[in-house]
Parts: C-alpha cells; structure tokens; sequence
C-alpha cells in the first residue's frame, strides 16, 4: 500500500516523536516500557562503573564496545533476550583488565571486534581511521567491511533502508543507526584532504570523487525543504513523520563546511528549537549540555552570514548562555574538570572533547574564531587551557578524543591564549 505524504507537524516535540515510537514498540509487546525501563536499571551501575574506569585514565575498549551495544539494543530495538546476553557479556569484562586488543582494526578492516551491528563497526572504524589520517600511517588491512556501500546503487539503497523506520513490522527504530553511517561517511567522503589520505592510502573501498558525489546526491534528496535540516524518518499509519534532527544536520553542515542549502530554512528551526529537547532541539534531560550546543554554534558560525541583524543578536545572546553553562558548576564542578555524567556523552573522553571544542569554536582562546563578538567571551583564558589540560593528560592516552581534546587546548596553554 503507498504511503501519504508527510502528516507531522512542521516542528516536531520530542514528547510526541516519542509518544508515538512507544505506540509502535508497544503494540508489538505490550510490556514494552516495563522490559525497557528494566534493561535501563540494569546497564545504570555498569555505565558508572566503566565512567570510573576511564575517568582514571583506564582504557577499557572491550567493555566500551559492549556497553554502547547494550545500550543501542535497550533504546532502539525489542530484542530483550539479545540485551540480556549483551548485559551478562559486559558485566563479564570488567574482569579483563587489559583490553588494548579490542582497540585494533581488525582483518575485515573494520575497528570494534566486539560489535555485532555494521553500523557500530562502521561509526568505530571512523575514529580509528581519524587516528591513521593524524599520525600519516596507513591502516594495515583493507576496508573490506565497507562493501555493503562500494557502489552509488548499494550506498544509496543502505541509505534509504536506514532513512525510514517500520517499527511497528521491525522492532527496529533505525535512528541511532542513521546518524552513525551519515556521521562516519560524510566525514569520509566530504573532508577533501581526509577523502584524499584515504584514497591514498586504503584499499577495500572507492574513494572517489564519483561516490562523494553520489552521496552527497543522497544527502541532499533528504534535506527538508520546509525546515532546511536531516532528519529520520518514521512510518506512522498510512503516513511517513520526518524528524528535524539536530546531530544529522549538524554533521552535514559541519563536514561540507556551510556549503548546503536552503541556510534561511536552518537558521530559522535552529532558533526556534532552543527549548526543545534533543535530537529535536538543544536540550537534554531539560538542560543545556556542551555535546549539543558545540553542535548549535557550529551551525551558527556557517549560517551567521544568512542570518538577519535580529536572528545575529538572538544566536549571539544564546552562544553567551553556552559559554556560561560550559564554565558553570553544573558543567565544570572543578576548574578544568567537566562534569562527564548522564545521557549526552559516550564516555568521558568524549565529554572534554565535546566542552573543548564548543570553548575552541567561539574563540574562547582564538580570536579570528569570534565570528558573534568582537570581546573576548572568557576571562584568564589561559589560565583555562592549562587547567584543562592538566585534567586531560592522564586521559589521552587511553582516549582518541580526549587526545584530540588535549591537541586543542595544549598550544593556548603554552601561549597563555585569549587574545
């Protein structure tokens, strides 16, 4: 049976978006939200446990892997005896205290050998590959676990299967998983010099300027003409809901570096969702957090010039509160230590990484960054980076991101920044 056209509202709420993804998973168990809310008390210790692992500067890979799995299969599927069996495997490897082998690319060229989900392997493989391109060194195995995607006909029909979840036929919301592949393959294939050191230097995969093209073709065939942003997809009834995502527009704003379209249709939803929450808005759990506004004033920076002098003084005033926040007790509780706690981070890594690069991106220490202000928007900026980095060091070796975190703010504190 065809499908309507799209029945959501132009803006959508969270609350709603939601409402209707606990229908659907409901209608196929009625004990849904109990077996849910179950699986959530149970992976609460082991995400504190693995939080204080690497918050002492522990790299525990293995266990990372598996807890980000288990917590996909609680969130964003029905598979309860799959989670459960996760569960038992992540309380199991806590007990392995070197875990350095599960942080390796393995033979099928992918990172992550404890994933099971290609889309996991695909948005770990990301990093690894990140490390490869920084360290000018060539991945030792060929991307051989990138052949679902090595031809514009299999890219765009994985795209599309991923783009519109059936959850009511599948037990599958395929949001978390859209996200990742478009997150790890517009950096791959819309980052020229990443794009290039690929080509260069991997097999397995064409790196092309062709399957850029034919993704970005792809891309931009789901850019919403009313709201200028990305987003998941939902069959609903006889109807399709299509999200205003706020991670997948970000990401492609970001790696094709502003050059998107319809700029006064994204100025105007970024705007108007600052009290909206995630990924539909800025807020999580009601609240700022640094991962989400990183994400805004990036859109920002590349949309200021389409902005109007009244949407420059609101998006000014709102990067003000960001920059608060992330200096604020409920973000940074100690001076130089972020407070790594709750839903919008990873693992602790990623949350300095994240608090870092909103500080970087509003020139907090550069000044050629203050595209909204011509003042320095933090006092004793230097003194901030070497507060920061003494925080970092014992993290980074154990961390990508708190690596590249520590790249960011190391240099400002040897120049004491913030001019």
């Amino acid at each position: 049976m065809s499908q309507a056209p799209l029945q959501s509202p132009l803006l959508l709420d969270a609350g709603d978006v939601e409402a209707m993804i606990v229908r659907q998973f409901t209608a196929r168990d009625p004990a849904y939200l109990a077996k849910q809310a179950a699986a959530t008390a149970a992976l609460a210790p082991m995400e504190a446990r693995l939080a204080a692992f690497q918050q002492a500067g522990n790299d525990v890979p293995a266990s990372d892997q598996l807890f980000i799995e288990a917590e996909w299969l609680a969130n964003y599927t029905d598979q309860w005896p799959r989670f459960e069996a996760q569960a038992a495997r992540l309380a199991a490897s806590f007990a392995d205290p070197n875990q350095d082998w599960a942080g390796a690319q393995q033979s099928d060229g992918a990172w992550g050998p404890l994933f099971t989900e290609w889309f996991e392997k695909v948005d770990a493989s990301i990093t690894g590959l990140n490390a490869c391109w920084s360290a000018d060194s060539k991945p030792p195995y060929a991307l051989d676990f990138l052949t679902r995607v090595d031809t514009p006909d299999k890219l765009a029909a994985e795209l599309a299967r991923l783009q519109t979840s059936d959850i009511l036929r599948t037990g599958l919301d395929q949001r978390d998983a859209l996200g990742a592949v478009q997150a790890a393959l517009s950096q791959m294939l819309l980052k020229p010099k990443f794009l290039a050191f690929l080509a260069a230097n991997t097999t397995g995969f064409p790196f092309t300027q062709a399957m850029a093209d034919a993704y970005w073709d792809c891309l931009r065939a789901t850019q919403s003409s009313e709201t200028g942003y990305w987003g998941a997809w939902f069959v609903d009834g006889e109807g399709v809901v299509k999200t205003h995502d706020l991670s997948l527009t970000f990401h492609t704003i970001s790696y094709r570096k502003g050059a998107v379209d319809l700029w006064p249709q994204i100025v105007a939803t970024t705007l108007a969702t600052r009290n909206m929450t995630y990924p539909y808005g800025w807020l999580t759990d009601g609240r700022m957090n640094n991962h989400n506004n990183y994400d805004v004033a990036t859109i920002f920076r590349y949309g200021w010039p389409a902005m109007s002098a009244d949407q420059r003084s609101q998006a000014a005033a709102a990067i003000q509160d960001m920059v608060a926040y992330a200096l604020s007790p409920e973000s940074m509780p100690e001076y130089g230590a972020f407070q790594c706690s709750g839903r919008a981070f990873s693992s602790v890594g990623d949350c300095y990484y994240f608090a870092v690069t909103l500080l970087n991106a509003v020139g907090t220490w550069d000044p050629s960054l203050r595209f909204w202000t011509d003042a320095p928007p933090v006092p004793n900026a230097g003194a901030l980076a070497c507060a920061i980095k003494a925080k970092l060091e014992p993290l980074a070796a154990g961390s990508p991101s708190a690596a590249d975190a520590l790249s960011i703010v190391a240099p400002y504190c040897a120049a004491g920044g913030g001019g």
